[in-house]
């Protein structure tokens, strides 16, 4: 009988011990989470993975945000270039978000769409000051940009990378609305 007690009590702190490690794991990952949410310059781009999925796609599930990628700005600045790869049902796409930033420069050449606004089906609708940039075409077509701080100017493009010859059927589209799911590649 002691035996089963001196069992029991050592398994009860094994168990304790485990519950604090995995509290202090989750802290952790919760830190990372909201670092890979935050820009360079510490403008944060969503509060979570989960709002910032439903915010560029509308759907509450079957989405995961695989990739952030940050154009560095000044540490003052207060917007931000992300260009955020996801996947939708295992489809990959992939969507530039532009914050706070109104004056934008396109390569030569660049065929532009402004897609239509329908609030109607969106849950979710764009942060204030928020422009999508999302790009149709050849399968290799997607968002990219610079930021040149001599002047300030933020250059976007869709591109096919590694494959030029395909970057003429890219076709930017530029909305204040999430892209659409259709359109995107």
């Amino acid at each position: 009988m002691k035996n089963i007690f001196k069992l029991l009590f050592v398994l009860s702190i094994i168990v304790s011990f485990s519950n604090c490690t995995s509290e202090e794991t989750s802290n952790i990952d919760n830190q990372e989470v909201n670092e890979l949410l935050k820009a360079p310059n510490n403008v944060i781009l969503e509060n979570s993975f989960q709002i910032l999925g439903e915010r560029i796609t509308g759907k509450k599930e079957g989405v995961e945000i695989l990739d952030i990628n940050y154009i560095d700005l000044p540490k003052d600045f207060k917007g931000l270039v992300a260009n955020v790869e996801y996947s939708v049902d295992g489809e990959i796409k992939e969507v530039m978000i532009i914050r706070n930033i109104f004056e934008l420069k396109f390569e030569k050449d660049t065929v532009i769409q402004f897609s239509k606004i329908d609030r109607s089906n969106s849950s979710v609708s764009a942060r204030e000051g928020d422009i999508y940039i999302s790009c149709s075409g050849a399968g290799c077509c997607h968002p990219s940009g610079t930021y040149n701080p001599n002047t300030g100017e933020i250059t976007t493009s869709c591109k096919c990378e590694g494959n030029p010859g395909g970057n003429s059927s890219c076709i930017m589209k530029i909305s204040d609305t999430k892209p659409s799911i259709d359109d995107a590649p």
